[in-house]
């Protein structure tokens, strides 16, 4: 019995964060730091465009509202292929990605859901 080909599905989730995502700008960690994680002024970073789908900046219950926790969730397509430490643009403010999640069933990557942190 064969698996389940899963490249329909990324080319549906592909088609998708097209359609409903837009540009964002990748900043590719290429070099530099010291190991001292305040020493950001080191670090050397190679602009790339991807396509994302912002889902909002995440949010959690304190008292009887909601608070913005400076976290943001991206949706990006298969190709991206992001790595810890690398920053995405979004709406000329920087965020450093902290948390990758990919959805890679068979080995295939469909997408990855990223979260990000403000860096201001």
């Amino acid at each position: 019995m064969s698996g389940f080909d899963y490249t329909a599905s990324a080319a549906t989730a592909s088609h998708l964060i097209s359609y409903f995502g837009g540009p964002v700008a990748l900043y590719r960690k290429t070099g530099g730091g010291t190991g001292n994680p305040y020493d950001r002024a080191a670090d050397t970073y190679a602009p790339e465009v991807v396509t994302a789908v912002d889902l909002a900046e995440k949010r959690m219950a304190e008292g009887v509202g909601l608070v913005a926790t400076g976290e943001r969730v991206l949706l990006m397509k298969a190709d991206a292929a992001p790595a810890q430490g690398d920053r995405v643009e979004i709406g000329g403010a920087l965020h450093e990605i902290s948390q990758i999640e990919p959805l890679r069933p068979s080995g295939l990557n469909v997408m990855f859901k990223v979260r990000v942190k403000s860096n201001g």
